[in-house]
C-alpha cells in the first residue's frame, strides 16, 4: 500500500510538472501583450515541450487518484481539470500563433536593435542545393550531420537566426529539444553549435559507438542474400568511419574485425569462407569484404529461381496424352483426357464419376457442390451454371443442371428410394459417359461435364 509520504512526494513533482505549463503560458502571455510573436522555432520547441508535460502529469496524475482515499478522489480531480484549461489554452495560444506564422510563409526572426527593445524581422527561407540533413541524436551519426549542414549553411546568404531555425528543425529522436530556450530566442547560431558539440561530439563515445557496432553485430541465422548484405554493409559503415576519424585497421585490430565477422556469418558461407583463404596466412580483411560481396550476388541469383517440384500436382488441371500411333485412317480417334483430379475425393477422375459424391443424397451432393464452387450443370470450376458452356442438361427435366443434383419428391418406402437411387446413378453415369474413340473429322471436347 502506499504511504502519506509517498502521496504526498508525488502530488509534489505532479505540481512541478505543472509548473513547466505556466512557464510556456506565462511567456506566451508576455509575448502577446508585448504585440511580439516568437519565432518558429520558439514555437516547434514549445509544441514538443506540451507533448512531454501532457503525458507526464497524466502519469502522475493517475498514480495519485489510485493511492488517495476515495473521499479525496473529488479533489484530486479538480487540480486536473485546472491543469487541463491552462493546457488547452496554451496550445491553442501555440497552434494560433504557428499558424499564422506559416500563412505569412515567412520565418519571423527575434533581433535586438541597438536602441530600444525586440524588434520583429521577416527573413524568407533559402532554398538549398540538397535536402537538409536530420540527426537523431546517436554519437556515430553525428560527424556526418556536421559535414554536411555546415557545407551547406557554408554556401547559404541566410542569417544566423534563420541558420538557427534550420538546425533546431533537422534535430530529431534524442536530439530534439537539446537547444536550450534561451539560445533560441537569442537567436545565438553559434551557441547552438556548442551546445550540440558539446553533448555530441565527444570523440571518444564516437569510437566507442563504432566499435560496440562492430562487437554487436548479430549472428546469421540461415544463409540469405539480404542478412549477408545488411551485415556487410554494417561492417563496413562502421569500419569506414573508424579510418575517417584516424583509427586506421591493420594488425591486431584488422584481425578482431575480421574474426567478429566471420563469426557471424551463416555456417555454409564461413566454411566456404574458410576454404578460400589458406590456412599458412592471416585473413585480410579488404579479401573478406570482397568475397562476402560476390557470396551476396551468388545467393541474390540463387534465389530468383523459381524452382518447381516434379510432384507438384496442380487441381483440376487436365493433361492431355497425345493418343498411340494408328494405321492411317480416313478418320481419326478422338483424344481423350485420362489423368483428372476429383475435387470430392483427390482420386484420379471425374468429378461426376466419384463414389464418394455418388453414395450421397441430391441435398448432400449440392451441399457438397456450393462448398467446392463448382457449377451445378458440368460439375467443374470456374463458373456457375447460368454461365456453363456444356450443351448437356438434365435427362430428367432437361434444365440447366446436372442429373445427380436434380432433386423431386420420392416415396417414403425405403424399396423405391434405393431403387429410384440405383437408377438414378446409372442413368447419371450412363448419359455422361465419355467415348472411347469418336469417328469425325476434327478432335472432340470430351463431355465430362454434363
Amino acid at each position: 500500500m502506499v504511504s502519506p509520504e509517498d502521496v504526498r512526494l508525488m502530488t509534489i513533482k505532479r505540481g512541478q510538472v505543472k509548473a513547466k505549463l505556466t512557464r510556456i503560458f506565462n511567456a506566451l502571455n508576455a509575448a502577446s501583450q508585448r504585440n511580439v510573436r516568437p519565432s518558429l522555432p520558439q514555437l516547434r520547441v514549445y509544441t514538443k515541450q506540451m507533448g512531454v508535460i501532457y503525458q507526464e502529469y497524466n502519469d502522475i496524475h493517475d498514480m495519485v487518484v489510485a493511492s488517495v482515499p476515495e473521499e479525496n478522489v473529488t479533489e484530486q480531480e479538480a487540480k486536473y481539470v485546472e491543469f487541463e484549461s491552462q493546457y488547452n489554452e496554451t496550445s491553442t495560444m501555440i497552434e494560433t500563433m504557428t499558424e499564422v506564422t506559416e500563412k505569412e510563409n515567412r520565418v519571423p526572426i527575434q533581433t535586438t536593435a541597438v536602441q530600444g527593445g525586440p524588434q520583429q524581422v521577416i527573413v524568407q527561407p533559402q532554398s538549398f542545393r540538397a535536402p537538409l540533413p536530420s540527426f537523431d541524436g546517436k554519437y556515430e551519426s553525428w560527424p556526418r550531420f556536421k559535414a554536411m549542414f555546415l557545407d551547406l549553411m557554408r554556401h547559404s546568404t541566410d542569417s544566423d537566426a534563420v541558420k538557427l531555425y534550420h538546425l533546431e528543425n533537422s534535430l530529431k529522436g534524442n536530439a530534439a529539444g537539446v537547444i536550450d530556450l534561451e539560445t533560441l530566442q537569442n537567436n545565438n547560431y553559434q551557441r547552438a553549435w556548442d551546445i550540440l558539440e558539446e553533448r555530441f561530439g565527444n570523440k571518444r563515445l564516437i569510437l566507442e559507438s563504432h566499435i560496440l557496432g562492430i562487437l554487436n553485430m548479430k549472428k546469421m541465422l540461415k544463409k540469405s542474400s539480404k542478412d549477408l548484405r545488411n551485415l556487410v554493409d554494417e561492417c563496413t559503415r562502421h569500419v569506414d568511419n573508424l579510418v575517417k576519424l584516424n583509427q586506421p585497421l591493420s594488425g591486431i585490430s584488422e584481425l578482431l574485425v575480421v574474426t567478429v565477422l566471420t563469426r557471424a556469418l551463416d555456417d555454409q558461407t564461413r566454411e566456404l569462407w574458410e576454404a578460400s583463404i589458406s590456412q599458412t596466412e592471416l585473413p585480410e580483411y579488404e579479401s573478406t569484404i570482397e568475397f562476402l560481396k560476390q557470396r551476396c550476388v551468388i545467393l541474390e541469383r540463387c534465389e530468383k529461381v523459381v524452382s518447381v517440384p516434379s510432384h507438384a500436382k496442380f487441381s483440376n488441371q487436365k493433361i492431355h496424352v497425345p493418343p498411340k500411333s494408328v494405321p492411317p485412317k480416313t478418320s481419326h480417334a478422338a483424344s481423350v483426357p485420362t489423368d483428372y483430379v476429383c475435387d470430392f475425393c483427390s482420386g484420379h477422375h471425374q468429378n461426376y464419376k466419384c463414389s464418394v459424391f455418388l453414395k450421397m443424397n441430391v441435398d448432400q451432393r449440392q451441399a457438397k457442390l456450393k462448398e467446392a464452387n463448382l457449377c451445378f450443370n458440368c460439375l467443374r470450376k470456374g463458373h456457375r451454371s447460368a454461365g456453363c458452356s456444356s450443351d448437356k442438361s438434365c435427362s430428367k427435366c432437361s434444365k440447366k443442371h446436372h442429373t445427380l443434383v436434380h432433386f423431386e419428391q420420392q416415396k417414403a418406402t425405403v424399396q423405391s428410394t434405393n431403387t429410384a437411387k440405383h437408377h438414378e446413378v446409372n442413368q447419371a453415369v450412363a448419359s455422361f459417359e465419355e467415348p472411347v474413340s469418336s469417328s469425325c473429322s476434327s478432335t472432340s471436347i470430351p463431355p465430362g461435364n454434363a
